[in-house]
């Protein structure tokens, strides 16, 4: 059967229902999913007829607040409030399995906290939605695949969160991913957290007090990793090939290289949940809101990669 997909709308001022109108009047998208829309109707009007689009596709009012009247490119509380209430009824919808898989509009984490979020993000906000002990994300850019350790904290917090034991599941974690995608023998680069790796130990001891004993271990249970590796040149390498899939110790040491070569186009995959979920690779994009200059690419990239996970069952957690 064609698999039932939720797609959020994400934050309604943003260009979520432009992106979703144009990803699925393309013909190919069409076949390959049924898809319902979660959110905002009136984003999705406006823009339709903005855009002389015909989409004939199921849509379900989230709101839950209508405080002030629709405005596209700002960020308030009334938006992040329905954009919560949808993301709430995705997981609800996939928890029961009356949808395959979820995709997620993109998202305003500052809207999301003006709506009443007290999670630090949309991944942290559908474990707790779904009563999941975890969830952590994979970054799926061409044949590159990458996940950190820690993720949106205050910096000064990151090094208390790095642990051997968290390390250890998240090189498991992004192993199955990738495995899961046909990646089975695909090499795992792991980078440091100190400048040039801590240079044996001139610049922090952490690399081998917390991240090589990580990495001993996920090599007893046969999986290939190496480093640490200095965090300034480990995504070259991954460019040139050496690695498959690199992990990187906090959020901003993986995200700046990867927005670097390929800005909005990586695919933000979520583990932990009961279903498969995924996210596009950029924000709302306010500047560009309810113009109809957007693009769907991004978004036909991740309903692709949602339906291939779909295909390989990918969704129960990391044992």
């Amino acid at each position: 059967m064609t698999p039932r997909i939720a797609i959020v709308l994400g934050d309604a001022a943003g260009i979520g229902s432009e992106i979703i109108l144009k990803a699925l009047a393309d013909a190919d998208v069409a076949q390959s999913c049924r898809a319902i829309v979660l959110g905002s109707p009136r984003p999705l009007e406006e823009m339709a007829e903005q855009l002389a689009i015909t989409v004939d596709v199921e849509v379900i009012d989230c709101d839950v607040c209508h405080d002030e009247p629709f405005r596209w490119k700002e960020a308030t509380a009334t938006n992040g409030a329905n954009t919560l209430a949808a993301i709430r009824r995705a997981v609800e919808l996939g928890a029961a399995g009356d949808v395959d898989a979820v995709v997620l509009g993109p998202l305003s984490k500052e809207a999301l906290h003006m709506g009443g979020m007290q999670e630090a993000d949309e991944g942290s906000f559908m474990r707790n939605a779904a009563g999941v002990p975890w969830v952590r994300s994979v970054v799926r850019w061409e044949n590159i695949y990458r996940a950190s350790i820690t993720g949106h904290m205050p910096f000064r917090q990151i090094l208390d969160n790095i642990k051997t034991e968290r390390i250890v599941d998240t090189i498991c974690m992004l192993s199955e991913t990738m495995q899961a995608f046909g990646l089975a023998s695909a090499k795992i680069g792991v980078a440091g957290i100190n400048p040039h790796a801590g240079d044996g130990g001139a610049f922090g001891h952490e690399e081998a007090a917390i991240i090589e004993p990580a990495i001993e271990e996920i090599r007893k249970r046969g999986i290939d990793a190496d480093g640490p590796h200095p965090a300034d040149t480990i995504f070259c390498k991954a460019l040139r090939g050496d690695f498959q899939g690199v992990i990187f110790m906090h959020h901003d040491q993986g995200n700046a290289p990867m927005k670097a070569v390929a800005f909005g186009q990586g695919v933000v995959i979520y583990r932990g949940l009961p279903f498969p979920c995924v996210t596009v690779g950029h924000g709302p994009a306010y500047g560009r809101a309810g113009e109809g200059r957007a693009t769907p690419e991004n978004l036909k990239q991740a309903i692709s990669t949602v339906l291939d996970m779909v295909k390989a069952g990918l969704a129960s957690s990391c044992q």
